[in-house]
């Protein structure tokens, strides 16, 4: 888990996060096994879709792109 995260986070959250495994490794396997999923979900949908790669957290850009796709 980032700290960067943690930091704007309640202890509950920590709590919950730690439910999903028994090791970071487990923790982050069980996340990616959920994206992946949502992913397939959303490959099947006929709704238009954007995905947003957060990794960075550079979110004013996120927020710009979603501006323009807004004005389409």
């Amino acid at each position: 888990m980032s700290s960067r995260t943690v930091e704007h986070r309640r202890n509950s959250w920590g709590d919950h996060i730690k439910t999903k495994g028994k090791s970071p490794e487990e923790i982050a396997d069980y996340y990616i096994d959920q994206q992946q999923s949502l992913l397939k979900l959303l490959e099947q949908s006929k709704l238009p879709h954007h995905i947003f790669n957060t990794t960075n957290h550079d979110y004013e850009n996120i927020a710009a792109e979603i501006e323009k796709l807004g004005r389409r």
